[in-house]
């Protein structure tokens, strides 16, 4: 399934230069930033990353069931994680993660008022969680 974004994304990311990928976001109608996210996305997933950032849709709950198995690796498992068509959100620790129409797992975390995919994607919702979580320490560990 394709969609003219993940199209443009996926054409886009095969051009040199960064110009224009704004050019294309205007004429999509997307803000820069958001378009940035998307290749960012694609360079990390490709396409069905790309689906997975764009488009929620209903998914089997004994899929979303299988999410459980994140509850032992949250810092703060007080409070249950929300779960919303394909995606399941640990608010506690800013990470999403999202059951893709390919059937693996997208790891993704807050950036302000939107979710950036974090890392690569996964067969399991654990191993995502954990990635998330990994490249989320590895974000704010301090560089020497």
């Amino acid at each position: 399934m394709t969609d003219p974004v993940t199209d443009a994304v996926r054409l886009t990311a095969s051009l040199p230069g960064g110009e224009r990928a704004e050019n294309v976001a205007y004429r999509l109608g997307m803000e820069p930033q958001a378009f940035r996210r998307l290749l960012k996305t694609y360079a990390l997933a490709g396409a069905p990353g790309v689906r997975a950032a764009r488009h929620p849709y209903p998914d089997d709950p004994q899929v979303l069931q299988q999410a459980a198995a994140i509850n032992p690796l949250r810092p703060d498992s007080a409070a249950p994680p929300a779960t919303a068509d394909n995606r399941v959100t640990d608010p506690t620790a800013d990470i999403e993660i999202r059951h893709g129409e390919d059937g693996r797992w997208y790891p993704f975390a807050a950036t302000g008022h939107d979710w950036q995919l974090i890392a690569l994607p996964c067969d399991d919702p654990a191993s995502a969680y954990q990635n998330a979580l990994a490249a989320l320490h590895a974000r704010t560990r301090p560089r020497r």
